[in-house]
């Protein structure tokens, strides 16, 4: 991908459906994404909604696709990203070489190399058992 040296500006991307069992309003997604923009000094630009339609990435898509012109893309949250690992993985590869980076605002990551793969894909691990751990260990959450 050609990289454009005037990129300045990151994108947010939120959710319209509900992901990994939360849901959050549309409006509160967009507060969390701004003031996480402002808190880091990044310019932001308005947010791309993501179609309800169950496993649709749509948005996500065009995002990617606009990042010639983006510095990045500020999610709501990790767990807007695909399920299923080898998907998410893609994502990852496809930022890294466009010379982007994606912001997770709710947790306060960012993935900028290879080295972030490691420790995203460990966070989406926990997460993902901690339906099956005994009672006692989800009251920690």
């Amino acid at each position: 991908m050609k990289k454009n040296l005037n990129r300045i500006s990151y994108r947010g991307y939120i959710a319209s459906r509900p992901f990994m069992g939360e849901r959050v309003a549309q409006h509160v997604q967009n507060i969390v994404i701004v003031d996480y923009a402002r808190r880091r000094e990044l310019q932001y630009l308005l947010s791309a909604t993501e179609y309800a339609i169950p496993g649709s990435f749509m948005m996500l898509e065009k995002l990617l696709k606009e990042l010639e012109d983006l510095k990045g893309v500020i999610c709501y949250s990790l767990f807007m990203l695909p399920e299923k690992p080898s998907e998410r993985k893609l994502i990852y590869n496809f930022m890294i070489d466009a010379g982007a980076t994606m912001h997770f605002a709710v947790e306060g990551l960012i993935l900028e190399s290879e080295k972030d793969i490691v420790k995203l894909e460990s966070i989406w691990l926990m997460r993902s058992i901690l339906p099956y751990c005994p009672q006692e260990l989800r009251e920690w959450r």
